[in-house]
């Protein structure tokens, strides 16, 4: 019936886990570089992140993606909806759900960005 965490740690340990996976990337915000490897600086800053059970576990996000060298950037924002289930079980699900929909969205260009392209960003 609490989080474990802060809910900031908590957002970033889970992003972060998903992200490493779906890239096939290191985060390496304790650590250094890999080199030959390129480098993207990823901020997500949540507008809203509500829930009722039984309901829906909603997240409205917006997030930047930039590489360490350069002046490319690109912001975005998205507003995901998942259907809640009942208890805090359900409304734990809907946020883990809505959470991995973040993670793809941002994975979805941030292989453009990492080789220096300008993609649009993900409808949502």
């Amino acid at each position: 019936e609490r989080w474990i965490a802060p809910l900031a740690d908590e957002v970033r340990g889970a992003l972060s886990v998903d992200l490493s996976r779906r890239l096939n990337a290191q985060d390496i915000t304790t650590g250094l570089p890999v080199d030959g490897k390129p480098v993207l600086r990823i901020k997500v800053e949540l507008q809203r992140f509500d829930s009722s059970p039984g309901n829906y576990a909603l997240i409205d996000a917006t997030w930047t993606i930039r590489p360490l060298k350069g002046d490319a950037v690109l912001t975005c924002r998205s507003r995901i909806n998942e259907d809640a289930g009942q208890g805090y079980e359900g409304l734990v699900a809907g946020h883990q759900r809505a959470l991995s929909e973040l993670a793809d969205r941002i994975a979805s260009v941030a292989p453009a960005m990492a080789a220096g392209s300008a993609p649009a960003c993900p409808a949502g």
